[in-house]
């Protein structure tokens, strides 16, 4: 009993100590605080500097360098008043500008711009990503919540069937063992109330986890589940046998993976591209203007007389020995190409797969859920009749307890059914590409 009332405990200060959030709300939380999210938009930003970096590549280059020498002639003068030592100097700028380098400046920067765009996709796949992780979570919290208010019902319920068979047991009415079966099914609502409670704990925990706050999070009492919207959209995709060719259509465009796929395409064919510059050649102009001078003290330095020369030319190269190692690379980054083509092919077909089968679940589970709704109505009246032909002694305890679980079951399958469609229609989103229902 002290364990029963310490887990009570404990479960009360927790949600009282929390603060209520709606879904908006915990998706602002979580998109702010969520690390894997910074770590994507880390990526993401090291992407556009990565592309800066290979446009500067087909920019001059310019450097300063100066130099001084010291050169000791001899450890005593030859004659007297000669210097024993030399001093030189010079100093200049040297430009080099690539003119051709086998093709490799466009295709890098190319290849840094589909980076650019594949990291960009990623951003917003992750974005999408946390936002349905937080909505399932928050939506599995208030799952919990209803559960429990059920089992409070279901508790309270068996109490009193439970009072009603006292009295009839010390009138002679029922057996004992009716009575033991009254009492049982209320020592297993209990147990079923704890029970709850910490799934519900436990869901409010990875709420809290996934939204990254240094606060604690419950969901608002206010939060409602408007499944009815999509009532007509579901009457209207009912009445195909198909999956309607623009919903794939949107999938094929607008599909992270999908787009990822491309993306990497791209890159895999560009660098097979890089791979032919290691066999064409390269001219690269260069300048440089430097001036020298030589003194034996600091007074010649302070008058000296820097000369300046200067130079240009271009400089050719082609590519002759060792070429096995150029070939070796320009085969390996072709089959890497195709591999990228034979994998999104696969992944094409999975997904297209997983988009029937999402699509269809999405459509029954919304059946579900009203076929569910009447089971339940008609759950609660068989209950409601067996509790009061159990009051006037014309059932047994057992007949009342088989409709009670019917009814308890009818309610949970009804919860379920709700919260099934509502991860249907998140899922459905995701692979869409759509970011809120109403777009959906």
């Amino acid at each position: 009993m002290k364990i029963k009332i310490i887990i009570v405990m404990l479960f009360l200060f927790c949600i009282i100590s929390a603060k209520e959030i709606t879904l908006q709300e915990a998706i602002e939380i979580g998109l702010q605080h969520n690390t894997e999210l910074k770590s994507t938009q880390a990526d993401y930003k090291s992407s556009l500097w990565q592309k800066a970096g290979a446009l500067t590549t087909a920019l001059p280059s310019v450097s300063f360098s100066a130099r001084t020498s010291h050169t000791l002639q001899s450890s005593v003068p030859v004659f007297p008043g000669m210097p024993s030592y030399s001093d030189n100097g010079s100093y200049g700028i040297n430009l080099s500008q690539p003119l051709f380098l086998g093709g490799k400046i466009i295709t890098a920067y190319k290849m840094a711009s589909e980076t650019e765009k594949l990291k960009k996709i990623a951003l917003k796949n992750k974005r999408n990503e946390i936002i349905n992780k937080i909505t399932s979570s928050y939506y599995n919290v208030v799952k919990q919540d209803a559960m429990l208010s059920i089992v409070k019902q279901q508790l309270t319920s068996a109490k009193k069937s439970l009072a009603i068979a006292f009295l009839k047991y010390s009138n002679g009415l029922i057996s004992e063992a009716q009575l033991l079966q009254l009492k049982l099914n209320k020592k297993n609502k209990e147990i079923d109330l704890i029970t709850q409670k910490v799934a519900l704990k436990t869901a409010l925990d990875n709420l809290n986890d996934i939204l990254g706050g240094t606060k604690d999070y419950t969901v608002t009492k206010k939060q409602k589940i408007n499944y009815t919207d999509f009532r007509t959209v579901i009457d209207t995709l009912s009445k195909f046998d198909t999956i309607p060719l623009k919903i794939v259509e949107r999938c094929k465009n607008h599909n992270p993976t999908f787009l990822l796929s491309a993306k990497s395409i791209k890159l895999a064919k560009l660098s097979h591209k890089l791979s032919y510059g290691d066999f064409l050649p390269s001219l690269t102009f260069s300048y440089s203007k430097n001036w020298q001078s030589n003194w034996n003290n600091f007074d010649e330095l302070k008058n000296a007389d820097f000369k300046p020369s200067s130079s240009y030319g271009f400089n050719f190269s082609l590519p002759v020995f060792p070429i096995v190692n150029n070939y070796s690379n320009y085969k390996k980054s072709l089959w890497n190409y195709k591999k990228s083509l034979y994998e999104t092919q696969t992944n094409e077909k999975k997904i297209l797969t997983l988009l029937k089968t999402t699509y269809w679940q999405f459509i029954t589970s919304y059946k579900r859920i009203e076929s569910s709704k009447i089971a339940l109505e008609y759950a609660d009246k068989m209950y409601k009749i067996s509790k009061e032909k159990f009051e006037k002694d014309l059932i047994s305890s057992n007949d009342l307890l088989t409709a009670q679980i019917s009814y308890q079951n009818a309610q949970v399958g009804y919860i379920n059914a709700i919260y099934q469609f509502i991860d249907m229609k998140n899922n459905l989103k995701s692979m869409l590409n759509f970011d809120e229902d109403k777009k959906l």
